[in-house]
């Protein structure tokens, strides 16, 4: 079992897909951290051993203290909900997730890249 923290700008769906297979799940967009900054969101990352799921740019944050368990990064064609559940499911079915953490993955239509957080 993994634990994961999906950002508001990652559909909802993702992090329900994710429950269902038995992980950790905290989904931003249905808990008090609603609205919150990156940096708040980066801290509860790393203080719960959580691997960031999100489309931000400005993830992984430079000169902040301590790491999350791993990023990955979506980068869909387009912001259509369906493109970017679409996106990480074809991901998640040739993933794995034993290699997430201590990574920073980015998922782009037909290429992942990883390197070590």
């Amino acid at each position: 079992m993994l634990r994961f923290l999906i950002d508001e700008n990652v559909p909802v769906e993702i992090g329900l897909f994710l429950d269902s297979a038995g992980h950790d799940v905290l989904i931003v967009r249905r808990s008090p951290l609603v609205g919150s900054s990156d940096r708040v969101l980066w801290a509860r990352a790393v203080k719960d051993e959580r691997i960031i799921v999100t489309r931000n740019h400005d993830f992984p944050l430079v000169g902040v203290v301590g790491k999350p368990a791993g990023i990955v990064l979506l980068r869909p064609v387009s912001n259509k909900p369906s493109a970017v559940i679409g996106l990480f499911r074809d991901f998640w079915a040739d993933a794995d997730p034993g290699s997430l953490p201590g990574h920073i993955v980015v998922v782009q239509p037909g290429r992942v890249r990883s390197r070590v957080l």
